[in-house]
């Protein structure tokens, strides 16, 4: 599955609550719609990670609209910010402060008490927390997958925001953890080499390789995208 972004609203533009324009929430429920047409026939994906080659693709935006998309047509959504070295999760809502991913994962923190409301009614934030001073501790603790089944209990869909694939080898052993992932490819940036060398990351890792959305689209969808997914 590939599909082709419109001009989403960047982190800076994007306030919890905001009714997103249309054109955007119902490109993010034809992204969701596709996703789901692509499971293994045991229903709706639960678990979704969101990726990329190089940082600042727009993997957080993405991720924020289709979890605040799915929120909107009243499923229970939890966003995860995986991205230690980057978090962004927390200033696209405006959420203060406080304990999150790694205090679960290091200290033991309750899981439940680390999940904060987003401001968009059924969309639900665990963030990244204090960042730690050695993201692989996080990323490598036996306690990431039980603090993931944890939080996704009590929701339809958890969306997990990954460090870039290409950069951090974490966004593939996270992913092992999910039902799949999602790769966001920046138009007229990400060479074809560099996406066909992520995929095979994700199949040597037998990660399930969910499709691609080609960000910030300026021309038409390079025919490379579509024979490397």
């Amino acid at each position: 599955m590939v599909t082709t972004s419109p001009d989403l609203l960047t982190p800076s533009r994007f306030r919890a609550g905001r009714q997103f324009c249309d054109e955007v929430q119902e490109y993010c429920r034809t992204v969701l719609r596709r996703l789901n047409s692509s499971g293994n026939g045991s229903g709706r994906l639960h678990k979704i990670g969101v990726t990329s080659c190089y940082c600042k693709e727009g993997v957080s935006t993405i991720s924020a609209q289709l979890a605040a998309t799915a929120a909107c047509d009243d499923r229970r959504v939890l966003l995860i910010d995986g991205n230690l070295v980057r978090p962004a999760v927390q200033k696209i809502f405006h959420i203060n402060d406080g304990p999150g991913l790694s205090e679960a994962v290091l200290h033991g923190n309750d899981v439940s008490d680390c999940i904060r409301a987003s401001g968009v009614e059924n969309l639900f934030v665990l963030t990244s927390g204090k960042t730690a001073d050695n993201p692989a501790r996080v990323y490598d603790s036996t306690e990431l997958g039980k603090v993931i089944e944890t939080a996704g209990r009590n929701f339809d869909l958890v969306i997990f925001d990954l460090p870039a694939a290409g950069e951090d080898s974490s966004a593939v052993r996270i992913a092992g953890l999910l039902d799949g992932v999602l790769l966001v490819v920046e138009s007229e940036r990400v060479r074809r080499q560099v996406a066909r060398r992520v995929t095979e990351q994700f199949e040597q890792a037998d990660v399930r390789l969910l499709g691609a959305v080609l960000n910030k689209r300026r021309q038409h969808v390079p025919d490379w995208l579509y024979q490397t997914l």
